[in-house]
């Protein structure tokens, strides 16, 4: 059996919504929302026109400056999930993108409640929204967007053109509502008690942060890799987190056979994350995979089922559930067959795989990681020589990875 290098690509999967829908659209949404409408004049009030204009120039430095920086970021490595945490967790270190990422998180989940108060308040202009309870609106709003999540991020997408389209009439509104009546503007400022320059700077300074859906929509940009990128063709690439069946695990056979004639090499090893481990086994099993996979490496896999798949409803999702007519034949008889070599890494810290023991199988060598999210498992340094130095003890295989 011929030893070979690993067959791998950083090459970024296609985008799965593309440019428009996936990040122009919501960058521009987040530009034109609540303070761009209900606090520029605000701004202007409080400020002066001058001052209204420095803060303008002032906040778009700092957000030109953060893109050139996300630029040159971004251009040195692949991202994926995580968004702005993935990109300060790989560049200054794992302390302080947790440092970070822990307020970044809470500022995200808050911002819920900025924005749908927002919309609470310009709606009250309306005479019928006026009669209803501010609190019962906006609670509405928020159960709305439960469900909308709930959907999916496909959902969601769809609905922001419209979102976009009404963004649009109402700046024609704006503006050709200005023509008949014009007023001088203040020019210097005329503070409130206790409103200074910088708190009118804090208060304008969220519009200009559009540039973060960008990066934070990152993730949701790019189908699921299935393998490798150097053995697979356009068609094969397009499937995703929901690909489930025979269709699958053809895929997967076809991959295998790929990076054989690629590499010359008479078997593979296998390194998979999250529930590529369930189509891998399946295909080691029962599609004749054990002759030609030399070593099979699971990160995070379940494969023994995740509660968390209860919360979805497709078909993959189905199968990863705990007690699953698949997972019940998968692990029916021996969950290690065949002479391949197996070797499994879980999380204490695992919040998508639960129970956490659920990679672990029968006959392999598991192994228990430090304190690790389920996204982080296969960007781990740690993690990654572990799995290197495993996969290259008695290596026979040619390293096919991206499941």
């Amino acid at each position: 059996m011929a030893d070979t290098d690993a067959v791998s690509s950083g090459t970024p999967t296609a985008g799965r919504f593309g440019t428009f829908a996936g990040v122009f659209t919501p960058n521009v949404l987040t530009i034109l929302g609540i303070i761009l409408f209900l606090r520029t004049g605000w701004v202007v009030g409080q400020a002066g026109l001058a001052g209204a204009l420095i803060i303008i120039l002032l906040a778009n430095a700092i957000s030109l400056l953060t893109g050139l920086s996300l630029s040159s970021i971004a251009t040195s490595m692949n991202v994926k999930a995580g968004g702005n945490y993935f990109l300060i967790s790989r560049s200054l270190g794992l302390e302080i993108g947790g440092a970070i990422g822990i307020p970044l998180y809470l500022s995200q989940a808050i911002s819920v409640a900025f924005y749908i108060i927002g919309f609470v308040e310009a709606m009250s202009v309306l005479p019928f929204m006026a009669a209803l309870d501010p609190q019962i609106l906006a609670t509405g709003v928020a159960l709305m967007f439960v469900v909308i999540a709930y959907v999916g991020a496909d959902f969601a997408l769809k609905i922001q053109y419209g979102i976009l389209a009404v963004l649009i009439a109402a700046l024609i509104s704006f503006f050709a509502g200005g023509w008949g009546d014009i007023s001088s503007p203040t020019m210097t400022a005329s503070y409130t008690e206790g409103v200074s320059f910088w708190v009118v700077f804090a208060v304008f300074f969220p519009a200009v942060t559009g540039i973060m859906a960008d990066s934070s929509g990152r993730s949701v940009l790019d189908a699921e890799a299935v393998l490798s990128y150097a053995s697979l063709s356009q068609e094969e690439r397009e499937g995703n987190w929901r690909s489930t069946g025979p269709r699958t695990y053809l895929r997967l056979a076809s991959g295998v056979d790929s990076v054989l004639a690629v590499t010359g090499a008479s078997r593979v090893d296998l390194v998979t994350h999250s529930m590529g481990a369930l189509p891998s086994r399946y295909y080691i099993q029962n599609l004749g995979g054990d002759a030609l996979v030399d070593a099979w490496v699971s990160l995070g896999g379940p494969s023994h089922g995740t509660i968390t798949a209860l919360t979805c409803r497709s078909d993959a999702c189905r199968e990863m559930r705990p007690g699953s007519d698949f997972l019940l034949a998968l692990n029916e008889t021996d969950e290690t067959p065949g002479l391949v070599r197996y070797a499994t890494w879980r999380s204490p810290c695992d919040l998508v795989i639960i129970p956490q023991d659920s990679p672990k199988l029968e006959g392999a060598t598991n192994t228990a990681t430090d304190c690790l999210l389920h996204r982080d498992l296969p960007n781990d340094t740690a993690v990654y020589e572990q799995v290197r130095d495993w996969v290259a003890a008695n290596e026979t295989g040619a390293v096919l990875t991206g499941w």
